[in-house]
């Protein structure tokens, strides 16, 4: 009813025309449309419901009531944003409501849980995390790009230069991301490939095959890129930590550079190739030649426009530099804010460029950050890891590798990629330690640490996965349509993940062998 009222009220001024006639066939494919949506949304929301209070009543995790109703949670709202029975943004926002609801903080002495407003106090001091506030001024610097033209600049440059192939043009772009992504981190380099796409998607509709291609195409390919180099993804870092935080017989030891890439560029290459397969298997894009560019007449060039490009390039500088100069910045969020004070307050964007901003991106954001934050402190990935730990006590180094792997790409998909590193990969070292009888060396714990981590950063079957999915997942059409949905990257991510933990046993496995770790 309401989309039948919604497009009556809409025709209103065409209501006289005869071709215009909402009261017969019309009518009744909006009504049955309607009809269809409801009973697939209302079906979907009671299944996850049912299957939320049946998690909730299993007699499992009896000694740890708030990690099973955290379980309970954490696949209700994964079945939701699955399904999209709401917008997925409003789904991130059901989050903190029930958490505070359903009491899944334990207290500090772990005797009963805290109270409702400590937990809301809690989630909401994670509301504007580093990771909204860094979308926040990603998504400020792609609107400032686009405003003065400069992506379209930047796209007729290099786009205008690869041909009217479609396969050449998703693959320039995909190595394109993989590139930038080393040096510049996976959280930058999406900004700028798809400032770059931006005129080429402008051109499609949002139901268009190659539209979501070349968008999940960039995605995929930052997502993959992280791999590359220690500090291209925080995860990377984490690894790191985890590795010279671990003390061994030889002391607190580290991976260098050389050996880190040794690892990633052959495996991560090959990632590459697998997804543009992938991809292009599953869409099958019905498109023999890639528009040109519309030409059109540009402003010139003028301070406005140097100076645009100056804070992007300062600001993403910052980020990568962010480790260094800790001590100075003192988060990747305040320096997001950078490009957000300073073109707002010098008028280089207005009011209405602040309202167009990508609002709905961030709320899911900040919505998969109060998941993560109750994930870890209702214990429940704690218990998970030790139970895993236990499994692989007596299995072989491909056996554990394969375990660990896939349980951080499991969670992977479902938390960020650095909280599921925050979490697992201090547990993985820990096991290493364990299985090597104290000596962590003769434990492979290096192989372990580095073999999950460069899958950790594959885990991309939700927007809400990382930050590159969020940033394509935000792309609209001209009339304000998503090109993506959340059923484009499960049926997607989830395969090309599997697919990436293979290649991690067949090549990463043994260049980490044959480097001794």
């Amino acid at each position: 009813w309401m989309i039948r009222e919604k497009a009556k009220n809409s025709y209103l001024f065409i209501q006289d025309d005869d071709s215009f006639d909402l009261s017969s066939s019309d009518d009744r494919k909006l009504s049955s449309y309607s009809k269809f949506t409801i009973i697939k949304n209302v079906t979907f929301f009671l299944f996850a419901i049912i299957v939320a209070l049946v998690t909730n009543f299993l007699p499992i995790l009896e000694e740890e009531p708030c990690a099973r109703r955290c379980l309970s949670i954490l696949i209700f709202v994964s079945i939701l944003w699955a399904t999209e029975v709401f917008p997925i943004y409003i789904t991130a926002l059901m989050i903190p409501p029930i958490v505070v609801y359903m009491e899944v903080y334990p207290s500090n002495n772990n005797i009963g849980v805290l109270p409702r407003d400590q937990i809301a106090a809690r989630l909401i001091s994670k509301f504007f995390s580093n990771a909204v506030l860094l979308a926040f001024g990603a998504f400020t610097m792609s609107a400032a790009l686009t405003k003065y033209q400069i992506s379209y600049r930047l796209a007729y440059a290099i786009l205008g230069r690869v041909g009217n192939n479609p396969k050449v043009v998703m693959i320039v772009m995909m190595l394109l991301g993989w590139f930038l992504s080393m040096w510049i981190s996976n959280v930058a380099s999406p900004v700028v490939c798809v400032s770059i796409a931006r005129p080429l998607l402008q051109q499609m509709p949002h139901t268009s095959t190659y539209a979501k291609v070349l968008l999940l195409g960039i995605a995929y390919s930052n997502n993959i890129g992280g791999m590359t180099t220690p500090i291209a993804s925080p995860q990377n870092i984490i690894a790191l930590q985890t590795i010279q935080s671990t003390n061994t017989t030889r002391g607190h030891i580290s991976i260098s550079w050389g050996e880190w890439l040794a690892v990633s560029i052959p495996y991560s290459i090959s990632c590459i190739l697998i997804t543009f397969i992938v991809l292009w298997i599953i869409f099958r894009p019905k498109i023999e030649k890639v528009q040109d560019i519309p030409t059109k007449q540009l402003d010139p060039i003028t301070f406005h426009h140097v100076f645009v490009v100056f804070v992007c390039i300062f600001t993403i500088a910052l980020w990568a530099l962010n480790a260094q100069l800790i001590d100075y910045l003192g988060s990747v969020g305040i320096t997001s804010l950078i490009p957000v004070f300073v073109f707002f307050g010098l008028n280089y964007m207005d009011k209405q460029d602040f309202k167009n901003l990508e609002w709905d991106i961030m709320m899911l954001l900040a919505g998969g950050v109060m998941l993560s934050d109750a994930i870890d402190e209702s214990h429940l990935l704690h218990i998970l890891g030790l139970n895993i730990s236990k499994i692989v006590m007596h299995t072989s180094k491909w056996e554990t590798l394969l375990i660990f792997g896939s349980f951080i790409w499991l969670f992977g998909n479902f938390i960020s990629h650095t909280v599921a590193a925050i979490i697992i990969l201090p547990v993985i070292a820990k096991v290493g330690c364990h299985i090597g009888n104290g000596n962590c060396l003769s434990g492979h714990f290096i192989l372990f640490v580095i073999g999950s981590v460069l899958v950790d950063s594959g885990a991309m079957a939700l927007p809400v996965t990382s930050f590159p999915n969020a940033q394509t997942f935000g792309e609209k059409d001209k009339k304000g349509v998503n090109y993506l949905s959340s059923f484009d990257f499960l049926k997607t991510g989830f395969l090309i993940g599997f697919l990436e933990i293979g290649l991690l046993m067949v090549i990463a496995y043994y260049i980490l062998e044959a480097l001794g770790f």
